[in-house]
């Protein structure tokens, strides 16, 4: 007896256990481009060389995130990347580094307007990782280290490899944002001809509901048969004077129109 409960109990301890994964809930994430500065108005035209604050932020204390991948496109397949997969810039010129909020929720980079040749519109694609801030699950994940100089790309490289194994789990959440599109304007005139109240405000009409254009039809129509009639009358009125006038038999002068008196 006692052997075989030694059996049972061996048994027992040996049924794996079930770990939950991901039943925290996903924050929604946002890209926006804003005009001058972080909290700025969402830019949708702007000319190149104009300020700008690229922003990336989740609504949630329980993420953090790490902006990487991020292209620039012209909306017509033409593409560039501008942070490469480690959340580092390609071209300090384009943009640069993003800076990271404490809590890990939110990054930012200010930039200068740029497009491509030859074209009018450009938007901008990042991928964003996500990883749980409870017990140090964004440690080595976000921020990235870019101290690095771009010479130096192959050590940084090399550097950033293991952490992305030691942190499979965390690294898994990954989504793409996408901002919105911005109209970029080469000079002044072109500022004119494509100013945003142009392009936004529709053109002034006057909407009238059906009861009421009735009642404007029927006033017109009651004030023309007014007038037409009254005409009429005058005229009847003149024609009449006249002959009577011009059958007198001494010359007299005859006044085109009746006097009333």
């Amino acid at each position: 007896m006692a052997l075989t409960t030694l059996v049972f109990m061996l048994l027992w301890s040996t049924l794996p256990t079930e770990v939950l994964q991901n039943e925290m809930p996903k924050p929604e994430c946002v890209y926006t481009i804003r005009k001058d500065e972080i909290d700025g108005p969402i830019l949708r035209y702007a000319k190149v060389g104009d300020q700008v604050v690229h922003r990336w932020e989740c609504n949630s204390d329980i993420y953090g995130l790490l902006v990487h991948s991020c292209y620039v496109d012209d909306a017509q397949g033409s593409k560039e990347l501008v942070i490469d997969e480690h959340g580092c810039h390609t071209d300090r010129v384009l943009i640069g580094d993003p800076t990271y909020v404490q809590a890990l929720n939110m990054a930012y980079r200010e930039a200068n307007v740029f497009k491509f040749a030859d074209r009018v519109a450009v938007r901008f694609q990042c991928a964003i990782r996500l990883c749980l801030k409870e017990d140090g699950g964004c440690n080595d994940v976000t921020p990235p280290n870019c101290q690095l100089s771009s010479a130096d790309f192959g050590a940084r490289k090399r550097r950033l490899a293991p952490r992305s194994l030691s942190n499979a789990a965390a690294l898994a959440l990954d989504t793409d944002l996408i901002s919105q599109t911005v109209i970029v304007l080469d000079n002044e005139e072109d500022s004119q001809r494509f100013a945003p109240e142009q392009l936004r405000t529709p053109p002034q009409r006057v909407c009238l509901s059906s009861a009421l254009f009735a009642v404007v039809v029927s006033v017109l129509a009651l004030l023309l048969i007014f007038i037409t009639s009254s005409a009429l009358y005058f005229y009847s009125r003149s024609t009449r004077f006249t002959e009577k006038c011009q059958s007198y038999r001494f010359a007299v002068h005859c006044p085109t129109a009746p006097v009333y008196e």
